[in-house]
């Protein structure tokens, strides 16, 4: 669970420690809560991608810049495998745009909004490049700390940043 300058983790998960161990992704989950959900508020509850989108696709990230591209398609993999849940769950897929109330089970949101939304990043971040993806994560962040952003703020940051700014929209479709 995020707070403003602290992280708190549930003791389950340090069953499982070292690199790339649910620890070590559940604390870099958290503290990327500290830009994407702190930093730049959010509507958690009307938007959710907004911030547990964003934390998750930096989770892949975290791990590519810590350990490696072994670690960041491992961790791509286990955001996959959380979308893929709908199917073997035999639920409905769901925007990644709507409201927390507008999903039909906690099961479904977690797979929409931690795994489908996150994939809709590292979608955005292979279209855009890094650098371009990182210039409007950047951009996001100076225009919106410490106020709410709504998730026009942040399309509109991709798009600025996108050599054709309607395949971000596209893509979000």
């Amino acid at each position: 669970m995020e707070y403003t300058g602290q992280v708190v983790i549930t003791s389950s998960v340090y069953e499982s420690t070292g690199p790339g161990s649910d620890l070590d992704i559940s604390v870099a989950h958290e503290v990327c809560h500290q830009w994407w959900a702190l930093g730049v508020g959010s509507d958690a509850m009307g938007s959710p991608w907004l911030d547990e989108s964003l934390t998750s696709f930096c989770e892949v990230a975290y791990s590519q810049w810590q350990y490696g591209e072994k670690a960041a398609n491992d961790a791509l993999q286990e955001l996959e495998d959380t979308y893929a849940s709908l199917a073997e769950d035999d639920l409905p897929d769901a925007p990644v745009t709507q409201p927390e109330s507008a999903f039909t089970s906690g099961d479904q949101y977690t797979a929409v909004v931690y795994g489908k939304g996150a994939l809709f990043f590292n979608e955005l971040w292979k279209q855009l490049g890094q650098p371009a993806f990182d210039k409007s994560l950047l951009d996001y962040y100076r225009k919106n700390v410490f106020l709410n952003a709504s998730p026009e703020d942040l399309l509109s940051a991709f798009r600025a940043n996108s050599p054709d700014p309607s395949k971000v929209d596209e893509l979000l479709q």
